[in-house]
């Protein structure tokens, strides 16, 4: 119906309610790739709307200025589902207008919303993509860091009641006046410094607490899980966020 490739247009781009186009092969009906406007793209909400319901478009690499007409959310939904393949382009321009607007919500949104098309559509490997869905669980891909807190205080309360209720995991190891070993059990603070050093990585509060795991066999079920913990809690505090120029 259009086909637009790397156009260049001096000012504002109408798709109004008169422009329609129904059906498209592998090449999409509606062909901006490229496209640079410099001024608005005006597209109204049935056009989005139509391209939604099968009207497949290639925006990978077009730019314009300011906000679509159409509202935001409805702009995202169409990026997503009325667009023939993933590309990130079209997801990152519109976050550099909102960024632009200084609307930083709506540039984080549209940046998380590429990252979940990704997942969806991209070409990523399985591993890759287990990889990208646990860093949208805990870190939001890297714009929403406050999940990592959140995060952080589920695993520290999880191994709080481990070290707590597993029998004979944590001890205090003393001798007596007649050379003979004493084990006791560990106080509250000591169970939680323990809890916090298997869970939040370079803090160390228990260096010269007597409390210590025991080599019984719940003990070690402690070690292990201590591990896994430990794994989850460099994963939470160390990953990086996302940049805007990431693919």
């Amino acid at each position: 119906a259009l086909i637009a490739d790397r156009v260049s247009v001096g000012g504002d781009v109408f798709l109004d309610e008169r422009f329609t186009a129904t059906g498209y092969g592998e090449d999409g009906a509606v062909r901006l790739p490229g496209a640079q406007i410099t001024g608005g793209l005006r597209v109204a909400e049935a056009t989005v709307g139509r391209a939604i319901d099968g009207t497949g478009w290639v925006v990978d690499g077009l730019t314009y200025d300011g906000y679509p007409t159409a509202s935001f959310t409805r702009w995202l939904d169409f990026l997503r589902d009325g667009t023939t393949s993933y590309a990130a382009q079209p997801y990152q321009q519109l976050a550099a207008v909102a960024r632009a607007a200084g609307h930083d919500a709506d540039a984080r949104r549209a940046l998380i919303a590429q990252r979940d098309d990704q997942v969806k559509r991209g070409a990523l490997t399985g591993l890759a993509k287990a990889w990208v869905r646990f860093t949208k669980l805990a870190l939001g891909y890297g714009y929403q860091p406050w999940r990592a807190l959140i995060g952080v205080a589920g695993i520290l309360l999880i191994a709080f009641l481990v070290t707590s209720f597993v029998p004979g995991a944590l001890a205090v190891v003393t001798t007596s006046t007649a050379h003979k070993l004493i084990s006791t059990r560990c106080t509250d603070i000591q169970r939680f410094q323990i809890a916090v050093d298997m869970t939040i990585p370079l803090v160390s509060t228990s260096v010269g607490s007597p409390c210590h795991v025991t080599s019984t066999a719940g003990g070690q079920i402690v070690a292990s899980i201590g591990i896994f913990l430990t794994f989850i809690g460099w994963a939470l505090t160390l990953n990086p966020p996302v940049r805007l120029g990431e693919q």
